[in-house]
């Protein structure tokens, strides 16, 4: 079928089978484009969002970019995920034309499936000129379960660049044309500002293919003749000035971009543990793994996957990444050189240049640790991890198994290759000398082959039984609600003048339950008001705080803290709340009339605005530092420590490790403190708790009582409630935020008591470090 095609037709018949593979593989989607999204926790509505503000704000206000309007008052939000820029270029059209974030996004999802496996087929076409088995291929990268156990995170579907990448990386080498310089350039980019994890792991592959390319050639047998697409062009000058270009525009547009990104890990220490990243690493099992609703496999091959562990590229493409190897390593060897072995011979260096690929990628998405035959030792993604900008973000190393997808789809179409050229080889030698020779340096067989019914049935049968491995529709899919559907209450917001914070009710308490902010951040689409809570790939330390102080509104403390925040409107979404407690909710907003004054009531949602708001809090971005280095040399040394829960560990509070803790171990309850003995009776004006890695063990409420002999005891009046104090100090150093118990005067004693005086069901009491001051 392909044969009888001209070019162009043939490569705009593949792009539309492309589409409609995508479209019966993510089915019933395509029913429901402007509807709903995969159902899948909050990302999909996040990246929504992420979309959405994109371009709002590329074409208005491209300096503020990065200050989205979640996590008030936070700035560079946007840098707590992925910003899918380059996606947003794609999604505006659709949303400019819609005004439906939904569609704009779906548009986005089906468009990387379907250019992940148009561009693949582009490249290995271009190796081999076989439109058969460059369409398989193609298959392979775009429809893997990898990618299908990602259907959820919009930034690792977007592989569709990375093959045009490699594409005019070829081209390059090739002709040194500065055409194909600044379109390899262009795509690098473009994946780059996809995702960040796949612009890390393209720059790694990137290298590596090279380096592979020139080093294992020139120790081969054969290598390839002097000349452009021949390993030793590298070693020129030109090819070094086109490289120095590449990485000198690459840093001009990632510098600028990527900035934030350094500027919020220095700020909010937001980096993944190694700890985190070792978990989130592969296993060489996962290579089996497929998600549970893979059609053929998932039954079967799911006890090898775990999460961010589905990595299983496909038998058959397994089978013939390694019949091109084979093949490769025998014909490298065989003398003399026979027809059929030309096609890989001539590129001997492509395909050891992918194996290496294959193999690389393969062994750093492992991690760090590497475990062989019972031994443990760091591998290289260690390296990556403390030397490489950037990796310290990175969670999952497991995801470099997209790069080992890719490679097996290439060196697929090689072994497809040699299964459709076989028949033809035997029949016209002489026709397939030409095809093969036609330029120096590149395998270049003719673009009308004649038609082959055994080659059409053969290349069909094959693409069916790829489509069976990689099936797993129905897809499951959520509703979400767009245009006249959306609660009357966001479009109330978008018509009320002005840029102001507000807070939705209600705030989930568990960690695990954040995904659900994603609901708010896609909502403000609608209105762009800022957002005092959010959700994103990192949370800030005050949005984690904020979730526990807003399980008591309304009180004096969450109230407090609101209107320092310069809160202008808090919605209660009535719906969430069972009607016992929304009850309550509304009789305990009774009691204070005198700061939230009741607007009116939306759709189900209960508006309540803040009469007049405080005065803006110290630690908001243009404030002062909300507390000097207030300990000192000549503050009061602790002499001793006491406490009546797991009192044999108290003494870690002193230790000066900020890796050691004193705990409770027991959920809060009243009664419970925590005594410091200072040796001699000395002026103190406050304690100074560090939380370390334990935020959420802070305090509840508790009171300070100070004493000259332990025997008298007296209260002290602090200057701030304890959790709005730390409250303010998550914010201004979120890196080390540390509870300040200021006294309202300095005080005489010896003995310090903190006691605490609320009950809490989940979380302890803990104490990293502890200062007088």
């Amino acid at each position: 079928m392909f044969y009888v095609l001209p070019l162009k037709a043939t490569h705009f018949a593949v792009l539309l089978l492309f589409v409609l593979l995508t479209c019966g593989l993510t089915y019933p989607l395509i029913l429901h484009l402007d509807t709903a999204v995969f159902s899948v926790y909050g990302d999909p509505l996040l990246n929504t969002w992420i979309l959405a503000w994109d371009v709002h704000k590329l074409f208005t206000d491209p300096q503020n970019l990065f200050h989205a309007n979640i996590f008030y008052p936070h700035r560079n939000v946007l840098a707590y995920s992925e910003n899918l820029l380059a996606s947003s270029l794609l999604a505006a059209p659709v949303l400019w034309i819609s005004q439906n974030p939904i569609l704009a996004y779906n548009f986005v999802f089906l468009f990387s499936f379907a250019f992940s496996g148009f561009g693949t087929y582009l490249l290995v076409w271009h190796l081999t000129r076989n439109s058969y088995a460059s369409f398989l291929s193609g298959i392979i990268f775009a429809f893997s379960p990898y990618k299908f156990s990602h259907l959820g995170h919009l930034q690792l579907l977007t592989t569709q660049w990375i093959p045009f990448c490699f594409l005019f990386l070829h081209r390059l080498l090739e002709t040194a044309s500065w055409k194909y310089l600044f379109l390899f350039w262009l795509f690098f980019i473009l994946q780059a500002l996809s995702s960040s994890y796949y612009g890390l792991f393209l720059s790694v592959s990137l290298i590596t293919w090279i380096g592979s390319y020139w080093l294992l050639s020139r120790i081969g047998d054969r290598a390839a003749p002097a000349g452009r697409g021949s390993p030793s062009f590298l070693l020129r000058s030109s090819f070094w000035a086109k490289l120095g270009c590449f990485l000198v525009l690459s840093a001009l547009v990632l510098y600028p971009i990527g900035l934030p990104y350094f500027k919020v890990q220095e700020e909010m220490g937001f980096v993944r543990t190694l700890g985190e990243v070792t978990q989130l690493s592969a296993e060489p099992r996962n290579y089996l793994g497929v998600p549970h609703f893979n059609w053929l496999y998932g039954s079967v091959l799911v006890r090898f996957a775990k999460m961010e562990g589905m990595l299983f590229p496909g038998a058959l493409a397994l089978v013939f990444a390694a019949l091109s190897i084979v093949r490769g390593v025998y014909y490298t060897r065989r003398r003399p050189v026979s027809a059929e072995a030309g096609l890989f011979l001539k590129n001997a260096p492509v395909l050891n240049a992918y194996g290496v690929l294959i193999l690389a990628a393969g062994i750093l998405s492992l991690g760090p640790r590497l475990h062989v035959f019972g031994e443990t030792f760091d591998g290289p993604y260690r390296f990556l991890y403390n030397y490489v900008p950037g990796f310290k973000g990175l969670r999952v190393p497991a995801r470099l198994g997209v790069m080992v997808s890719f490679g097996v789809s290439v060196l697929a179409g090689y072994g497809f290759l040699a299964l459709f050229e076989a028949e033809l080889i035997r029949k016209s030698f002489g026709s397939l000398k030409n095809r093969l020779f036609l330029r120096e340096g590149v395998s270049q067989p003719s673009r009308h082959l004649g038609f082959s019914t055994r080659r059409f049935l053969t290349g069909a049968a094959l693409s069916a039984l790829l489509v069976a491995e990689y099936y797993s529709a129905p897809i499951p899919l959520h509703r979400a609600v767009t245009g006249e559907q959306v609660p009357e209450i966001y479009r109330w917001l978008a018509r009320q003048e002005g840029d102001f914070p507000i807070l939705e009710l209600p705030l989930q308490a568990n960690p695990q339950d954040y995904w659900m902010e994603a609901y708010y951040a896609y909502f403000s689409t609608y209105h762009w008001k800022k957002l005092v809570n959010g959700y994103s790939g990192f949370s800030p330390p005050s949005t984690v705080l904020l979730h526990q102080i807003m399980e008591t509104f309304p009180d004096e403390v969450s109230l407090q803290v609101l209107q320092r925040l310069q809160t202008k409107y808090v919605i209660i979404h009535a719906k969430a709340y069972s009607k016992p407690y929304l009850s309550g909710l509304l009789q305990r907003l009774g009691r204070f009339t005198s700061q939230l004054e009741y607007q009116q009531k939306l759709d189900g949602s209960y508006i309540y605005k803040f009469k007049e708001p405080a005065e803006a809090a110290a630690s908001l971005p243009s404030g002062e530092p909300l507390y000097p280095e207030v300990v000192g040399l000549n503050s009061p040394t602790i002499e001793a420590v006491r406490s009546n829960y797991n009192a044999g560990e108290a003494v870690l509070a002193v230790d000066g490790n900020l890796k050691t803790r004193w705990t409770t171990g027991t959920p809060q309850r009243p009664g419970m403190y925590f005594e410091l003995d200072m040796g001699t009776i000395s002026s103190v004006t406050g304690v100074l708790l560090d939380m370390g890695t334990s935020l959420l063990d802070y305090p509840r409420q508790c009171r300070v009582e100070v004493s000259k002999d332990a025997v008298q005891w007296e209260p002290v009046s602090l200057l701030l409630p304890p959790v709005v104090s730390l409250f303010e100090a998550s914010l201004q150093t979120p890196r080390r935020p540390r509870l300040k118990l200021a006294f309202s005067q300095p005080i005489q004693a010896r003995f310090i008591r903190i006691f605490q005086t609320r009950q809490h069901g989940r979380w302890a009491w803990s104490i990293h470090e502890i200062q007088v001051y």
